[in-house]
């Protein structure tokens, strides 16, 4: 998964649950952690 899809996905859970805050737990949790080219290939894979 990249980041971009990990936004999208944040956003649609926002405004399906209606709260704007979600949390994310688990391998993709370091997308909004770190960019892109911060990352090794393998964790955008």
């Amino acid at each position: 998964m990249k980041r971009q899809e990990l936004a999208h996905i944040l956003r649609a859970a926002c405004d399906i649950t209606g709260d704007k805050d979600i949390l994310v737990i688990g391998s993709q949790s370091i997308l909004g952690i770190f960019d892109e080219d911060e990352l090794p290939p393998l964790a955008t894979a």
